[in-house]
C-alpha cells in the first residue's frame, strides 16, 4: 500500500503547491541605457470629415486635378500631410503645374475654409502677423456677406530711376466675400455637382480689383473656379477634372 499512498501525497503536494498550472513568466531583466531613443508612436489618422469642412475634404492623399479652359497645362493638388501654423494644425498640399511645385496651407473646420498665407518664412516656422483669407465661411445662407482686411506684401528692387515704397495703406487688401447660390447645380468634367457659389471680390490700391468665383462641392472641395483681375477682360476658367479622396494617412 506503500505505492499508491506514496503517488496520493505527490498530487497533493502538487495541487497545493499550484505546480500543476502553466508556469507564470518571469519579468525579463531590466535592460541596460544604451541611449537609444524609443521609436515615436505612429501619427493618428486624419479626423473624419464633418459640417463645413465637407465642402473642402483636406486628408492625406486626396488628389484633385483641374484643367484650364485657356489651354495652360493642367493642375494637380495633392494633400501630402499636415503643418502646424501658429496654434492651427493645417493641411500641406503639394501644387504641380507642367515640373513647377508649389505649396498651399489650408485648414478646414466650423469657423471656415482657410488658406494661410505662404512665404519663405513659413516654411522656416515663422508665422508672425498671419491673417488667413478666407475661401468660405459660416453660415451657408445664401445672400451671407462677409467682410475683412489683410495686408498684402510686395517685393522690391533697387534700380535706375525712381522707386515708390508701398506704405501700409496701399498694401491693405480689402475682401467682400458673398455666397452667391447654396444649391446650384454644376457639370465639369469630373462630373456633375451640387455647389455653393461664392464670391470674393478684392480692392486695394497696390493690386488693384480681383473678383473670383468659385463652386464647392460637398466631399468633393471646389469643383470649379473663374477669377477676373485688372489685368484680364475676360476671366479665366478652371475645371475639376478628377477627384480622389484621401484615406487620412
Amino acid at each position: 500500500m506503500a505505492g499508491p499512498r506514496l503517488a496520493l501525497l505527490q498530487l497533493l503536494l502538487v495541487m497545493a503547491c499550484g505546480c500543476g498550472a502553466p508556469p507564470t513568466p518571469e519579468a525579463p531583466p531590466p535592460r541596460a541605457d544604451t541611449g537609444e531613443r524609443a521609436p515615436p508612436p505612429p501619427e493618428a489618422d486624419d479626423p473624419p470629415v464633418q459640417g463645413l469642412a465637407r465642402y473642402f475634404p483636406l486628408r492625406r492623399g486626396a488628389k484633385w486635378v483641374y484643367r484650364f479652359k485657356d489651354q495652360r497645362p493642367d493642375l494637380r493638388e495633392h494633400v501630402v500631410g499636415t503643418a502646424l501654423i501658429g496654434s492651427r494644425v493645417c493641411f500641406e498640399l503639394r501644387c504641380k503645374q507642367e515640373g513647377s511645385d508649389s505649396w498651399r496651407y489650408l485648414s478646414a473646420g466650423e469657423d471656415g475654409i482657410l488658406l494661410w498665407p505662404t512665404f519663405a518664412g513659413l516654411r522656416l516656422g515663422r508665422y508672425e502677423n498671419m491673417t488667413p483669407r478666407a475661401l468660405l465661411l459660416p453660415p451657408l445662407d445664401k445672400g451671407a456677406v462677409h467682410e475683412w482686411e489683410e495686408r498684402g506684401s510686395i517685393q522690391t528692387t533697387n534700380g535706375p530711376g525712381p522707386t515708390h515704397e508701398p506704405t501700409d495703406e496701399d498694401l491693405v487688401i480689402h475682401h467682400v466675400l458673398t455666397i452667391e447660390a447654396i444649391d446650384e447645380l454644376v457639370s465639369v468634367g469630373a462630373g456633375r455637382f451640387t455647389c455653393v457659389r461664392v464670391k470674393d471680390a478684392t480692392t486695394s490700391k497696390c493690386f488693384g480689383s480681383t473678383e473670383t468665383v468659385t463652386w464647392f462641392a460637398a466631399d468633393t472641395g471646389p469643383v470649379k473656379w473663374t477669377e477676373k483681375t485688372r489685368y484680364s477682360e475676360i476671366p479665366s476658367v478652371v475645371e475639376l477634372a478628377s477627384f480622389e479622396p484621401g484615406t487620412g494617412r
